[in-house]
């Protein structure tokens, strides 16, 4: 076929004698096999040449089945050949997600793969299908999310084994597959939430009262069930149940039914949210805490704010920034062109990204707040807000600071911050926070003396070493109270048991004398010292 139309060519005229059979794979004599060789010669000629004719869709169609065909051979079973790498979310969308809507992890997902096509299409442009990605292109990959991304393990971690299954599913037949399973994990950079001792949560409490009695309810449900952000914000009043006393309900992260019973605190919190129930209105009143339902479901993120109101009322501090403010002779056009790198490498979405870039670069072309609010129709606050989020995505300094003290090692820190200055998250580890009162609950409950069976059963874990590893924070204090109170007899310091005497029963000193010798008789050697003490008290009596 050539341009659409059907092209017959003669090769040339047999010689000699055919089989008599007819069939090509008979031979004939030697006039006619000599001009058969001719003939595929010049075949093979035409093929080459009419390969260069095909267009290149066709051309790549006869190659991906060539392949397909090959795999089956080779591996018993059709392997998918010949995806493109620009191409490959759509192929795992449509197989993998027909027929339902996209969650927020399955946009995490996408973001990952579009990451390592993005990278593979600017560094190794030549290479577009999946199956021909080498090991060397691969590990150039990794050590660019590690070396110049600078992403936390957890995060590499992530991206490792989503290429795992993507290359499993549609390339397990290939060499980079076998290198990716050999791949070892990243270790070290995970974030240990500090938990909060049972003083610090009365205080918050207390604190919480005065300034926010919503988180106070909140703090109270949190440190006495240990149930998670979403359990506590839509735990609804069918689930409580006062009689009883006893919270029964569905979680939402685990699936799983969970039953715990109130201590008293929480309790009495239930009976004062009970007796105001009827000022609720519509949806909400099924709720134990309509307003704070109605603002997880608008905005979560608030409720963490809220919280980290209270905490910094108490001593808590933030997140240091003296990397941001206290940078030195700040050029706006290279600042603009590393903003620019990083907003591109991000994971926001292209209409964040796209508002992002234009907010940074009218911002270091002089322009105020005010004035980028108003050409760009936006609030003030969203633009305050981008231009933080790029600060911390990035490290560089963008916004026009009064310059900040450094903070120096001896300045104190209060009682502790609330996240962690581990470089390379977009995001701030969180080091105390509503998570750090499900740890604090399981040291509670631990130490009031509850079943690692019942507690188990609350966290929605089913293994003791995924609750012990996550969620209890091993202390000095911890150690010493669990060992004192748990000493066995041998090894207790009390005093020996005072040995005592039957002298009452003799009443003469002659009968004394009589039975003192026959005590000491029958008293086993290591208690005669014992004895001895005692009859020489009684018989000076």
């Amino acid at each position: 076929m050539k341009e659409g139309r059907r092209l017959e060519v003669s090769l040339c005229h047999w010689r000699g004698t055919p089989p008599p059979s007819g069939l090509a794979q008979d031979r004939g004599d030697s006039e006619f096999e000599h001009s058969r060789i001719q003939a595929e010669e010049i075949l093979e000629n035409l093929k080459r040449q009419t390969h260069d004719w095909k267009e290149v869709g066709e051309r790549q169609r006869l190659e991906i089945k060539a392949a397909q065909h090959l795999l089956k051979v080779k591996y018993g079973q059709t392997q998918a050949a010949g995806i493109e790498l620009k191409t490959l979310w759509e192929r795992m969308a449509r197989e993998l997600y027909t027929g339902r809507v996209f969650t927020k992890n399955d946009n995490y997902t996408r973001a990952k793969v579009k990451r390592f096509t993005g990278f593979m299409a600017k560094r190794f442009p030549k290479t577009r299908h999946l199956e021909t990605v080498s090991i060397e292109e691969m590990s150039a990959f990794f050590g660019y999310l590690e070396n110049d991304l600078h992403l936390t393990p957890r995060t590499w971690n992530d991206n490792l084994v989503t290429l795992r299954a993507v290359f499993r599913r549609y390339s397990s037949f290939s060499k980079t597959y076998e290198w990716l399973k050999d791949l070892k994990r990243l270790t070290g950079g995970l974030i240990s939430r500090e938990l909060f001792s049972p003083e610090e949560i009365g205080q918050i409490i207390q604190k919480a009262a005065e300034l926010d009695s919503e988180i106070k309810s909140m703090v109270i449900l949190a440190s006495c069930t240990g149930l998670r952000l979403k359990d506590i914000c839509l735990l609804e009043w069918d689930s409580v149940d006062f009689k009883r006393n006893l919270i029964s309900l569905h979680t939402y992260k685990t699936g799983g039914n969970v039953t715990l019973g109130m201590w008293p605190l929480l309790y009495n919190e239930l009976e004062e949210l009970a007796a105001r129930k009827g000022e609720a209105e519509g949806a909400a009143a099924k709720y134990v805490l309509p307003g704070i339902a109605e603002q997880y479901l608008k905005n979560q993120k608030v409720l963490k704010d809220r919280l980290n109101r209270v905490l910094f009322a108490l001593g808590y501090t933030g997140t240091k920034r003296k990397e941001l403010r206290n940078v030195k002779n700040r050029n706006p056009g290279q600042t603009l062109k590393l903003a620019l790198e990083r907003i591109e490498l991000s994971l926001w979405r292209e209409d964040r990204k796209e508002r992002v870039r234009e907010i940074v670069t009218r911002y270091l072309e002089s322009q105020t707040v005010p004035q980028i609010a108003r050409e760009m129709q936006v609030s003030k606050g969203t633009v305050s807000l981008n231009l933080n989020a790029l600060e911390e995505l990035s490290g560089l300094r963008i916004l026009r600071r009064i310059k900040l003290k450094a903070q120096t090692e001896e300045e104190p820190e209060g009682r502790g911050r609330l996240n962690s200055d581990i470089k390379g998250r977009a995001i701030r580890a969180s080091l105390r926070g509503w998570h750090s009162f499900r740890g604090s609950f399981v040291v509670a409950a631990i130490k009031a003396g509850v079943q690692m069976e019942l507690i188990q059963k609350v966290l929605g874990s089913s293994l003791v070493g995924v609750i012990v590893r996550h969620y209890i924070k091993i202390d000095d204090t911890f150690m010493q109270e669990g060992f004192t109170s748990k000493a066995p007899a041998y090894a207790l310091k009390e005093a020996a048991p005072k040995l005592t005497l039957p002298m009452k029963k003799a009443q003469t000193p002659k009968e004394r004398k009589s039975l003192a010798v026959s005590i000491l008789k029958d008293t086993p050697p290591e208690k005669l010292a014992q004895a001895l003490e005692q009859l020489k008290e009684l018989l000076t009596d």
